[in-house]
């Protein structure tokens, strides 16, 4: 995993919150996870749910040539993605309810 760990702990727990997906312990979600399928066993909506989220939290709008196994294949390559642009189309807020910069 190459992004920061809390980056990767922080985009888990907000897909969770967001998602409200219930029935999987979190801390059991490695980077290797799936986000489709036989892991978090996602749809389409909670795809585009997630590059909501992605907006809004980490500043970064998900360009259709973008939305590919290797972004969206794993919480991982998730994860990744999102240490790699940070703020890359927006400003980001440090923390809930701080100023953006």
């Amino acid at each position: 995993m190459n992004e920061p760990p809390d980056v990767f702990i922080e985009l888990r727990d907000q897909i969770f919150e967001r998602l409200k997906i219930v029935g999987i312990d979190p801390a059991t979600v490695k980077a290797d996870t799936p986000l489709f399928k036989e892991g978090l066993a996602l749809d389409s909506l909670d795809a585009l749910e997630i590059s909501v989220l992605v907006e809004e939290k980490y500043g970064i709008v998900i360009a259709v040539s973008e939305r590919e196994k290797s972004v969206f294949g794993s919480m991982g390559g998730l994860a990744k993605f999102v240490g790699a642009n940070l703020g890359r189309d927006r400003p980001v807020a440090k923390a809930p309810g701080e100023r953006m910069k």
